[in-house]
């Protein structure tokens, strides 16, 4: 019995992970560069406190159009702009 118990407590907090999504990938693309915009989808343009960039992007220079690899934190409350995508 103790196994089944076990079993059950580790599915339940697996899957309290996956339901909260700890963080995903998304693709944006940028449609202002000062201040920096990106747009996610389309209904949600994050600009200013929303979002982090690496030194990487930091160094770079980016356009209107040019699209962004973002990493989505937990909650959907902060955004780590990682690179310019190339296609």
């Amino acid at each position: 019995m103790g196994t089944n118990l076990t079993q059950a407590i580790k599915k339940a907090a697996m899957d309290a992970v996956r339901a909260s999504k700890p963080c995903d990938f998304l693709i944006g693309t940028i449609t202002s560069v000062s201040p920096l915009k990106i747009k996610i989808s389309q209904k949600v343009t994050l600009e200013g406190d929303f979002f982090d960039v690496t030194e990487t992007f930091d160094k770079k220079t980016h356009k209107t159009g040019d699209k962004v690899v973002l990493i989505q934190g937990m909650g959907a409350q902060r955004y780590l702009v990682i690179d310019k995508v190339v296609i």
